[in-house]
């Protein structure tokens, strides 16, 4: 039999010490489409006028294109004095479950979740945007955003001696990575044309949002 190094067996211990494992992904995604003038019947179907549409009752979320066409079709509302928002959700769960036994009599519990959102609106109406009698529908106000969140396990710290009297270096790291941010958000940004003294771009200080919430981010993945 061939010899097995030291990594070899390392990685041999560590994968017959898997004792339990599960993984598990949830996705719920949501329509909320106001001023809709076709009724539904059987399974949320009407056969008559084959609207909304078997896509659409399996889980098909309208896009714009999809709107257009059934704005052609006249099942949306033409009152010009229609505004309510028309909403999108997704929400998506990914978790793993792992039951571990390295050695034996000490069980690891490693649990891992990842969690991310988005939502979408806008106003569909029909409208002239000419000041004429130049009808039609339009996609006003569209909006976007989100946000997630996810486990990490930062092994090159897990176990950093701690000082309560002493600021640690992975905070440090973490005030450091904010100049950073700020440069690289102020890069992106046409209207961010100035660097202040202390080297932040202008718009995005070292305690503006923006900058807190990448630097977050950018400090899970460099203190792995």
């Amino acid at each position: 039999m061939p010899y097995v190094g030291g990594v070899g067996k390392f990685f041999g211990k560590l994968l017959t010490s898997l004792k339990q494992a599960t993984i598990s992904l949830s996705e719920n995604a949501n329509t909320r489409l106001p001023g809709y003038m076709d009724s539904t019947r059987i399974l949320g179907q009407n056969f008559n006028s084959t609207a909304p549409g078997f896509d659409f009752i399996l889980g098909r979320q309208p896009d714009s294109n999809w709107l257009n066409k059934a704005a052609q079709r006249n099942l949306i509302t033409r009152d010009t004095n229609f505004n309510t928002l028309f909403m999108q959700n997704f929400d998506q769960t990914f978790t793993i479950q792992a039951q571990l036994e390295p050695i034996r009599d000490l069980n690891i519990s490693v649990n891992v979740r990842k969690t991310f959102n988005k939502n979408y609106t806008e106003t569909f109406r029909n409208i002239d945007t000419s000041g004429g009698t130049n009808h039609r529908f339009h996609h006003l106000n569209p909006y976007a955003g989100g946000g997630f969140d996810v486990t990490y396990i930062s092994f090159k710290t897990l176990f950093e001696k701690f000082d309560p009297n002493k600021i640690s270096a992975t905070f440090k790291k973490f005030e450091d990575y904010r100049l950073i941010m700020s440069q690289r958000l102020g890069a992106k940004n046409p209207y961010s044309v100035s660097t202040g003294a202390d080297g932040y771009k202008f718009g995005y200080g070292r305690y503006a949002t923006d900058v807190h919430l990448l630097r977050h981010t950018q400090g899970k993945a460099q203190i792995k």
